[in-house]
């Protein structure tokens, strides 16, 4: 098998050179009319300028041909790589990006670039440009396009690319928001900060920029948009301009970012307090319901019987939350049907490895007898008829204690009162005994069956 390996272009190749010039001319008529030089709106090209294919294509071309001019090549030849290679390399990797080539007036490129904007030459102000206003909006928003207009400002002449950013709005506040808040759109704004040519433009896209910077927004973690104050900053510190003014932003900008953050974390501690207050009225409400001593009787029993229709395919879940987990069990006593209690039974079975794997779901499998449903429908069936045995054995059990219980706490009142009463008697009969010695003592019986001991002189 062959390999071929790649080279560089050789610029001393004149067909090459001639084969370039015919593309980017067929490029240039493309979509057009036979109406000579007269500018005509967006069709075919700018389609192709957004093809997931053909865009990139195009931006290739218009780089090869920006480096194939005369006077590019004539740099490239003279300067070289020497001394420069270890200085690109700690650039690259510090996020600094190196400085191409422009492309001169009237060059295969400009031509090619000022096709796929619909420009026209003969208006003199760029603001007043019929097509390209709308197609620099465009390309902008688009993924294939953006790299396309992001290559055009690194390679395009000084004059054409003051033209190209006031075109495009970016020397305007509101626009250049809109620009910086795209998800895509904000890299074209990092390719224009990080090929501004001199101090002045650098000054009006730092006002341009104003709003975005004091507002907090591009110092947001959650909107991702710190490559764009990285390029500000480089730029100031490139040209020294506007350095002071981007560190007063930067610190209103912080400012606000903390205010904004303040209310959204107050803003939340209070949704937490309601969420909070809703779930114990709902719980409260659930256990007026399911441990009502009438539930067997309506309106209850329809509530309950509502209420588990409501949480079937949820109980799994309810079983391993930490409030949920009593409403399941609560429920599972308050059925009186066993068909609905083995329904219940049934679901949860379903889900017994994320029941084991939690100590509340282990306790409604316990409370529900999952695990003798799943051994059989008669070990299930005595479970649960024993479950109900020993309530009605626990609530006869109550209800006979509560008369005994009754004359019993009577009966101890009594016995603490004559206690009461022989604890104060007791100092007055020792007196009495220290004072007369031949008192005689002797018991009465009070009809009680208690006896109480009398004194005499």
């Amino acid at each position: 098998m062959d390999y071929v390996q790649q080279s560089n272009i050789d610029f001393k190749d004149d067909d090459l050179q001639e084969m370039l010039t015919s593309l980017s001319e067929a490029l240039s008529t493309l979509g057009n009319n036979s109406n000579g030089d007269a500018v005509q709106p967006p069709g075919e090209l700018q389609k192709l300028a957004c093809h997931p294919s053909a865009g990139p294509l195009l931006t290739v071309l218009l780089r090869v041909l920006t480096y194939s001019a005369v006077s590019v090549k004539t740099k490239i030849t003279a300067g070289g790589k020497e001394g420069n290679e270890e200085t690109n390399r700690c650039d690259r990797r510090l996020g600094i990006t190196q400085t191409e080539p422009y492309f001169t007036i009237n060059s295969d490129a400009e031509k090619l670039a000022k096709h796929l904007l619909c420009w026209d030459s003969s208006v003199e102000n760029s603001i007043d440009q019929p097509y390209a206003r709308d197609i620099i909006y465009g390309l902008s928003g688009e993924p294939r396009g953006s790299h396309l207009l992001e290559t055009l400002f690194r390679t395009c002449h000084d004059d054409m690319y003051e033209s190209l950013y006031k075109c495009g709005g970016f020397d305007n506040g509101e626009a250049m928001t809109e620009y910086v808040q795209h998800d895509v759109s904000n890299f074209v704004v990092q390719a224009l900060l990080a090929s501004v040519r001199n101090k002045d433009q650098a000054n009006v896209l730092i006002n341009s920029l104003e709003h975005v910077i004091c507002s907090g927004y591009v110092m947001g973690r959650k909107n991702r948009r710190c490559g764009v104050l990285w390029r500000v900053a480089e730029m100031c510190a490139k040209y020294n301009a506007g350095q002071e003014i981007l560190l007063k932003y930067i610190r209103m900008g912080y400012a606000a970012l903390l205010q904004t953050e303040g209310e959204e974390g107050e803003g939340d501690e209070n949704k937490k307090q309601r969420h909070k207050k809703k779930n114990m009225v709902r719980e409260h409400i659930l256990d007026a319901i399911l441990d009502n001593p009438k539930s067997k009787e309506a309106p209850f029993s329809n509530a309950i019987q509502q209420l588990f229709r409501k949480l079937n395919g949820r109980l799994v879940s309810l079983s391993v939350e930490r409030v949920g987990h009593h409403t399941v069990k609560k429920l599972f006593r308050s059925l009186q049907s066993l068909d609905d209690k083995a329904e219940l039974s049934d679901e949860l079975a379903s889900g017994m490895n994320r029941l084991s794997g939690n100590a509340m779901g282990r306790s409604v499998m316990d409370a529900c007898f999952v695990r003798e449903y799943c051994e059989g429908e008669k070990a299930w069936t005595d479970a649960v008829n024993k479950q109900a045995r020993e309530e009605e054995w626990l609530k006869d059990i109550v209800g006979k204690g509560e008369g005994v219980e009754s004359s019993n706490d009577n009966l101890g009142n009594k016995k603490r009162k004559r206690k009461r009463k022989k604890t104060q008697s007791e100092p007055e009969k020792k007196s009495g005994d220290n004072n007369d010695g031949d008192s005689d003592n002797y018991a009465i019986d009070d009809g009680n069956g208690d006896e109480e001991k009398k004194s005499s002189a």
